[in-house]
């Protein structure tokens, strides 16, 4: 699994290389940053219950909750260009199941369902394709709240995110340079 800032980081290169718009105050920037993040909201309910584990990486990792969450987003915004936001949200939305995939992952069930409700099986890359540090957290889904956050801070997850940075920014400035010329 990815950090959250290697996932905001991949939603504002979506947003730059999907829209228009090169503001900051753009209701697609802040929605791109929430999509790219939102499947990892699966933690809410298991923190809730004192095993933030408990529900990580199920149906909300999967490309037909994407789809219907940048659905409904889309619906949220509002905008004339209804597709054109709804593509755009649902890309950010993927680009969290995609650093999920290439990151390894240290807690069964291994990968994601990424083709739910089509199929329940789970896919991750295989160890040579996993460039991705993947964050640090308790490898267990019955860790108590507290032993998840003590593994978090854990050092590995700064290199994971300058590992992400590297990876990922490259595709920032690709689209910052084609809206440039496209402009």
């Amino acid at each position: 699994m990815a950090t959250p800032i290697g996932h905001a980081l991949a939603g504002y290169a979506v947003y730059v290389g999907g829209s228009s718009s090169q503001s900051r105050t753009s209701i697609l920037f802040w929605f791109c940053l929430l999509m790219a993040i939102a499947p990892d909201f699966d933690f809410i309910p298991g923190i809730l219950q004192g095993q933030p584990n408990l529900y990580h990486q199920g149906v909300s990792h999967s490309l037909g909750a994407g789809l219907f969450v940048s659905f409904a987003a889309a619906l949220i915004i509002g905008k004339r260009e209804f597709w054109k936001s709804w593509t755009v949200l649902f890309l950010a939305y993927a680009s969290h199941l995609a650093l999920d995939f290439f990151a390894p992952d240290g807690r069964p069930p291994y990968g994601q369902p990424l083709l739910w409700p089509l199929h329940s099986q789970y896919y991750h890359a295989p160890a040579p394709l996993q460039i991705l540090w993947g964050v640090r957290h308790a490898g267990l889904t019955s860790a108590h709240t507290s032993d998840w956050l003590r593994s978090i801070m854990h050092w590995q997850n700064i290199g994971a995110i300058a590992i992400e940075a590297v990876v990922i920014l490259p595709f920032v400035v690709l689209a910052r340079y084609f809206r440039a010329r496209k402009n």
